[in-house]
């Protein structure tokens, strides 16, 4: 290291960094090398961080060609953004990582801060690893040789966004004009075709960016130790994202089936649940205006499995929607309210109901004697009491009666991934906007989590009686 030269970038990272690379993560490498700009789409646990973490210290270490452009006693950045502040500290705890295992770079290593490495290479000139979130706008005045985005489809801030890897790129880009050298990699799992990312991706694809590559890689592909069990769980826990977390598809933001229907166990025979049919009931609640149907879900459990109870969209008066008249909605109104009170009684179930009109729900249904509880629906909960519930069919712990009006339902529901991401998307059928479907799901959530808490675990071992036949603890009809 007395007359330092420029070290390739397979040969810093392998030999000096100490890395050690699956073959295709030393075959990305490779290809990384010649380049000014690299955007690669790769499946999630392929390794990224570690990668870009190898990059961006290889390049600030090994390249003193870029040091010879700096002014005297001025520090380089190798800068990495990620999609968060817990990212970013993951980042800096895999350059970490590579540095301990490097002597090369431990020796060169001067401080070591909460977001950065800062260096003293052999010849006198400094070098500083910088890691901080998307969100952040200390960004201006470096002199930055190697920008790295890590996770940038997912970037996202209060101020920009999801504009906000674009945003970060025009600040940064400019920082980076005294290095004919320089190097931007952009890594990230894709996340819809339309952000800055997958634009970029195709722009490089197509030859549209000089001195530009960009490359696609599976999990599977960059990471080989992944297990085809491992990638089939997730397939069947996240199917409308396991293409772009997993495969590195650019999937468009339209919106998809979220319960495929040839998964879903149904029993012609199987009839509603009735009261004795389960230990415990849950009644999820989707409250409506005068004018609307009200939704209501009843779910039992019986050992491991779960019992489909009552599953309604009680209808306003066909007067009162039509005429609007005061007294003829608060009439229909609170027909539909004693009709759900009595079906929750008939039950003895907990009833938890949308925050819609939630006071007013909840006073109406305790003049008839029950008990409701307030679930307020944010879409992060509503994502979560839908994954709930198709778990509880894919699973076949929920196996449904051929009630027409739910599976109808069930084939309208879709899901939207957006910026923020899945997006949970209720049909309109002859029956409403699948005001008990939205009370199922609810339902489905409630009872997994009381369940959780009460008992600890999810009993099992008992068997279902249901009326037209049993469903054993095997599930067999």
């Amino acid at each position: 290291m007395s007359e330092r030269r420029r070290i390739p970038l397979p040969e810093a990272v392998s030999q000096l960094l100490k890395v050690s690379l699956y073959a295709p993560q030393a075959e990305l490498i490779e290809k990384v090398d010649p380049l000014g700009g690299v955007v690669c789409a790769a499946g999630r646990r392929g390794g990224k961080t570690r990668l870009a973490a190898a990059v961006a210290l290889a390049d600030l270490l090994f390249r003193p060609d870029l040091d010879a452009k700096m002014l005297p006693g001025e520090a380089r950045y190798s800068v990495c953004v990620a999609n968060s502040i817990d990212q970013s500290k993951r980042l800096l705890e895999a350059a970490r990582l590579i540095v301990d295992g490097s002597p090369v770079a431990r020796s060169m290593l001067e401080s070591d801060t909460t977001d950065e490495l800062r260096f003293t290479l052999p010849d006198g000139h400094r070098g500083i690893l910088k890691c901080m979130p998307c969100a952040s706008r200390s960004t201006r005045g470096w002199p930055v040789s190697t920008l790295c985005l890590d996770e940038c489809a997912h970037f996202l801030s209060d101020t920009d966004g999801d504009r906000a890897a674009e945003r970060i790129y025009q600040a940064l880009r400019p920082a980076m004009a005294q290095f004919d050298g320089g190097r931007v990699l952009a890594i990230s799992s894709p996340m819809g075709d339309s952000n800055w990312f997958a634009k970029r991706w195709r722009q490089a694809d197509s030859g549209a960016l000089t001195g530009w590559g960009a490359f696609k890689y599976t999990s599977r592909e960059l990471n080989p130790t992944l297990s085809e069990a491992f990638l089939e769980e997730a397939r069947l826990e996240e199917p409308e994202t396991f293409p772009s977390e997993y495969l590195a598809q650019f999937e468009a933001g339209g919106t998809s089936l979220y319960i495929e229907p040839d998964r879903i166990r149904v029993n012609e025979r199987l009839l509603e649940g009735e009261p004795g049919d389960a230990d415990e009931w849950i009644a999820g609640s989707d409250p409506a205006t005068s004018e609307d149907a009200w939704g209501l879900a009843m779910l039992g459990r019986r050992g491991e499995r779960l019992v489909l109870g009552p599953y309604r969209a009680f209808q306003p008066d066909a007067a009162a929607k039509k005429q609007r008249v005061f007294h003829l909605l608060r009439k229909s109104q609170d027909r539909v309210i004693g009709e759900v009170a009595d079906v929750c009684k008939q039950y003895n179930a907990r009833v938890y109901t949308d925050q819609h009109l939630s006071q007013a729900v909840v006073a109406a249904l305790r003049e008839h004697g029950v008990h409701a509880t307030t679930f307020g629906l944010t879409g992060e909960r509503k994502l979560a009491a839908f994954k709930e519930l198709r778990g509880a069919l894919y699973s076949g712990r929920l196996v449904l009666p051929n009630n027409a009006m739910l599976l109808e339902e069930l084939q309208r529901l879709r899901v939207k991934n957006t910026a923020d991401g899945p997006r949970i998307l209720l049909g309109r059928s002859k029956h409403g906007h699948s005001d008990a479907l939205m009370a199922l799901a609810v339902a489905a959530w409630h009872l997994r989590y009381v369940g959780v808490v009460k008992h600890g675990k999810v009993g099992a071992g008992k068997n279902t009686l249901v009326r037209g036949g049993a469903l054993n603890a095997g599930g067999g009809f």
